[in-house]
């Protein structure tokens, strides 16, 4: 209570932090001493993590860096916000990448307009790493069927709608 909005997020990733940074110094009180450690910054958790093991490579997983127009701002006119802090609200929520840059070896994106994203001057250090799934390995059997229920026979060729989402928010374009 009391905190100023724009700090909400900032504060909940601080929480974070402390949590893991408290548990790293238990980890590393009992040998554990890895070499490289691979973070996502997005929830804070890995912030501090370089005090801990400042000899370890830290590599973030660069998923997307908030802009204050355009990307994922502005772009459904049912939730425009005419809000002009708004502005303000997107460059705090940017702090907790910002830090973690002073403190990342390198990061890791899985396409370059994700790692387009990010400020120039951490680009040089975000490799692009595909995570999704090899097309060449993985491909569709023509001859595949599958019996759902035990009666309903879906084979190739047959319609079929699915959708995959973390959560169902407007963000992902589930209220459409």
């Amino acid at each position: 209570p009391g905190l100023h909005e724009w700090l909400v997020d900032f504060e909940s990733k601080t929480i974070r932090a402390e949590a893991v940074y408290r548990a790293a110094l238990a980890y590393k009180e009992n040998g554990l001493s890895p070499d490289v450690i691979i973070a996502h910054p997005g929830w804070g958790e890995s912030l501090l993590i370089k005090e801990v093991w400042p000899d370890a490579t830290l590599a973030l997983y660069c998923e997307f860096y908030y802009a204050v127009s355009g990307l994922d701002v502005g772009f459904d006119p049912e939730f425009r916000k005419n809000d002009p802090g708004e502005t303000g609200r997107l460059i705090w929520k940017n702090l907790n990448n910002l830090l973690h840059f002073e403190y990342a070896d390198a990061g890791i994106s899985p396409t370059a307009w994700q790692a387009a994203t990010y400020p120039a001057s951490f680009q040089s250090k975000i490799f692009i790493c595909h995570d999704g799934i090899d097309t060449e390995v993985i491909a569709p059997n023509p001859q595949i069927s599958l019996l759902l229920n035990g009666d309903k026979k879906v084979s190739a060729g047959d319609p079929v709608v699915t959708f995959v989402s973390r959560n169902l928010e407007p963000y992902r374009g589930f209220h459409t």
